[in-house]
């Protein structure tokens, strides 16, 4: 897919309501890319939250919707253009825009008076952290160790799956001709922050 990167540099500095629309279509178009690979394997942007950590949390805040579910068919409904609920659990997409279009949506949901609970990578020293995370959050933690997400890589691998379902270690995939474990246990690749909005 291509974009005009001048128009979304643009939309990213200006505040309200307009850049949200005109983002929104940018990012539907995004998170199909990157939810769904030519080999209808999710890419490394679509991780889901381990059960422990999940529900560790959802006994303090009570979630009652997830806006960025793993492995949702995003051709049924988007996080865009649906209502959330009032307490939102938010593990969005990693990737630089997706995950600054996610910030942005959480903000505006908020100042509408959801609560949204963010995961998100720890970034103190970008413009999103800045200008948008740091004055709109009402509580920001820094997490100890890296969180295992379970999803599949880009090699088609099974990350962390022994968390959800049991699991041979000794299967394996072929990937070009070469033999490769089907299932890898792995710690995220970011340290990563609870935000609330």
């Amino acid at each position: 897919m291509h974009y005009n990167s001048d128009i979304t540099d643009v939309s990213m500095s200006v505040h309200g309501k307009l850049t949200c629309v005109l983002m929104r279509g940018i990012l539907k178009q995004l998170q199909m890319k990157d939810r769904n690979s030519v080999r209808n394997l999710p890419t490394p942007d679509d991780w889901m939250t381990p059960p422990e950590y999940y529900e560790k949390w959802n006994k303090k805040f009570k979630f009652d919707f997830d806006p960025y579910p793993y492995m949702h068919d995003l051709t049924k409904w988007s996080a865009y253009d649906i209502e959330w609920g009032d307490r939102n659990f938010i593990n969005p997409p990693y990737s630089r825009v997706a995950k600054e279009l996610a910030v942005k949506e959480a903000i505006e949901r908020a100042n509408n008076g959801a609560l949204c609970f963010c995961l998100l990578p720890v970034s103190l020293s970008t413009k999103l952290y800045h200008k948008h995370i740091k004055p709109n959050a009402m509580y920001i933690e820094s997490l100890e160790g890296r969180i295992p997400f379970i999803g599949i890589n880009s090699k088609g691998q099974h990350v962390n799956y022994h968390l959800i379902e049991d699991v041979n270690f000794k299967e394996v995939i072929d990937v070009n001709g070469v033999e490769i474990p089907k299932y890898v246990k792995a710690s995220g690749q970011f340290d990563s922050m609870i935000v609330l909005f």
